[in-house]
């Protein structure tokens, strides 16, 4: 597959990014598993389509896998390539829970490939994954299942939506199998689903704690698949005050 780089616009992705082959971009460092997390996604999840390039990398260079709707499962699928180059600093009583990259599932009808670079309204959840995915680095910060994100002023990704904030959850709408890869060094690799949340679940986490979230997603019978206008199911909780990162 030919590499296409696309211009950006006011509306656009600001990232700078390439769609190209399954392999790492020449003029780019590459995640040291790059490989083992590829045959573990093909594995689980279907055939990569293509790669999500960074051209210019800070920290820790991503890569994007996209496994578009196949037999196995009729969604799109990105997952990050990079963010376990570099292992987190975890605390003490954590201290096996280093490497870490992210998922995210996007409906049928999104565009998921090279063309969700011409509208930010579709390449906000891949500009916010990549954000995550560098955090840790960037910040020396650590991020797990249950860890919430939002910047302080929890403002809203896109004007499309009113989700603000990202969850860090198990990827909902995949095998049990998918959730981890246990390395050669004997390490192991976890993967977590990014979840958007409204400002309102976010404080309702803050509040009453993750499970009360989670009890409510699945009373409404809610998954990871992104939808930017999906119910809010804490629309009532009392506001609060956010720091600079929840969690």
């Amino acid at each position: 597959m030919k590499d296409e780089e696309r211009g950006h616009g006011s509306e656009a992705c600001p990232l700078r990014l390439v769609s190209g082959a399954l392999a790492p971009h020449p003029l780019e460092g590459v995640c040291r598993f790059f490989y083992e997390i590829a045959a573990h996604v093909e594995r689980w999840v279907g055939p990569i389509e293509h790669v999500h390039h960074e051209l210019a990398s800070e920290h820790v260079h991503i890569d994007v896998f996209h496994v578009p709707p196949n037999p196995k499962r009729e969604l799109h699928t990105l997952v990050t390539a990079g963010m376990s180059t570099r292992p987190m600093k975890p605390p003490a009583e954590a201290a096996e829970c280093r490497l870490v990259e992210l998922v995210l599932t996007l409906p049928r009808d999104w565009s998921a490939g090279p063309a969700m670079y011409e509208s930010a309204a579709h390449a906000w959840p891949l500009e916010g994954m990549i954000e995550l995915a560098r955090l840790p680095h960037a910040s020396g910060e650590w991020i797990w299942g249950g860890h919430s994100v939002a910047d302080p002023d929890a403002r809203a990704f896109h004007s499309s939506t009113a989700l603000c904030a990202w969850l860090l959850a198990c990827p909902m709408s995949l095998p049990a199998e998918f959730h981890f890869l246990r390395l050669p060094s004997g390490e192991q690799i976890a993967f977590f689903g990014l979840v958007p949340l409204y400002r309102e679940e976010l404080e309702l986490k803050l509040h009453a704690g993750l499970d009360a979230l989670l009890d409510r997603f699945r009373a409404r019978r809610l998954s990871d698949v992104i939808d930017p206008q999906r119910p809010n199911v804490a629309s009532r909780i009392r506001p609060v005050r956010p720091p600079r990162r929840w969690r």
